[in-house]
């Protein structure tokens, strides 16, 4: 059994047609690429998929379960990093994580908080306010909050970006691990490089309609090149 699956899925805005009938599979081991280019849809369709956005039409299940997105119960098992990431500049790392335990009402939050932000590589910038935080340091108090939980589904929209070489490193070693763990990853990214080393499989938008590669071999790169640039 598939632990996500989103069934021609149409949304407009307004007169614009946005997405067109896509279906995505996820298995529970599956770490997926979305990919395609700017202005595709990818944004909107991890929106969906998240719950924070209803579709003009079709369905979303995970394990079997319809997603709406009044669903509070449902919708608190996945783990959600927006491509443009807005938090509270009078903020800490700190403050925000600790609230978050508290919300999801989770036995000693102060531990957990440290201990997300050291997994992360951020303990050295937990007590300063997110204004004074850089764009990297503020992806990884994004990521921290996404995984704290543990979540189920993990949907993370351009985690790369604002990054360095060592905490991407971290990132990967993360998915490897929730694949292991059976936990599935919805990814978008750009760098294809990089998600040739560790996702199971690849879809793409492209005006409107979702292609998905054939099974990724050994040319993993390769694969994920000519998903992207088909005519």
């Amino acid at each position: 059994m598939n632990f996500l699956e989103v069934r021609n899925i149409h949304h407009t805005f307004g007169t614009q047609q946005v997405l067109d009938g896509i279906d995505i599979e996820l298995a529970p081991s599956d770490c997926t690429a979305l990919l395609g280019g700017n202005g595709a849809g990818k944004s909107t369709l991890l929106q969906l998929i998240s719950g924070n956005l209803s579709a003009t039409s079709g369905t979303i299940l995970m394990c079997g379960k319809q997603l709406h997105t009044s669903d509070w119960r449902l919708k608190s098992t996945i783990g959600y990093l927006p491509q443009h990431l807005e938090l509270p500049p009078w903020a800490t790392p700190w403050e925000l994580l600790t609230y978050a335990c508290s919300l999801r009402q989770i036995p000693h939050g102060k531990e957990v908080a440290k201990k997300e932000m050291d997994t992360w590589g951020g303990s050295h910038f937990l007590s300063v306010p997110i204004a004074h935080c850089s764009h990297g340091m503020k992806k990884l108090v994004g990521l921290a909050l996404a995984t704290f939980f543990d979540p189920d589904l993990l949907i993370l929209d351009e985690p790369h970006a604002g990054l360095d070489v060592y905490h991407i490193r971290i990132l990967e070693a993360y998915l490897e691990a929730r694949k292991v763990e059976k936990k599935p990853t919805l990814i978008s990214c750009h760098l294809l490089p990089v998600l040739a080393r560790f996702v199971t499989q690849a879809y793409c938008l492209r005006q409107g309609h979702m292609y998905r590669a054939p099974p990724l071999g050994e040319q993993r790169l390769a694969a994920l090149e000519a998903l992207v640039f088909a005519s």
